[in-house]
């Protein structure tokens, strides 16, 4: 588990930008967020030093696709000139055939909706 020291000595808790890379510090424990984890009514994904993700993350096998500011999208997302469909209760990203509200849709082995 890593903390942040602030010039100080207190730790640091909550959002910390460090040369240009955001990390999440728990408010009660001080301890860097790492892996997915949900903050201010989002998901975001931290990698293993701690900096927040934008754009595609592969984790454990799935993928999440991350905006600018870092919250994993849900639902339909237009990325790259293709659409993909990223679950709305675990922001993972759909292959295969998928129902969503009652139509069935076919998505390619890496997301993309075929249409």
């Amino acid at each position: 588990t890593w903390y942040y020291a602030t010039g100080s000595g207190a730790l640091a808790s909550g959002w910390l930008n460090l040369n240009g890379a955001w990390y999440w510090l728990d408010s009660s424990t001080h301890a860097m967020a790492t892996g997915l984890h949900g903050c201010n009514g989002s998901m975001y994904w931290f990698n293993g030093s701690g900096s927040m993700a934008t754009g595609w993350v592969l984790d454990g096998g799935t993928w999440y696709y991350a905006t600018g500011s870092g919250a994993l999208t849900s639902g339909w997302a237009y990325v790259g000139g293709a659409w993909y469909w990223l679950d709305p209760s675990t922001h993972a990203m759909t292959t295969g055939v998928q129902e969503i509200d009652g139509v069935k849709y076919s998505f390619a082995s890496n997301g993309a909706w075929l249409g």
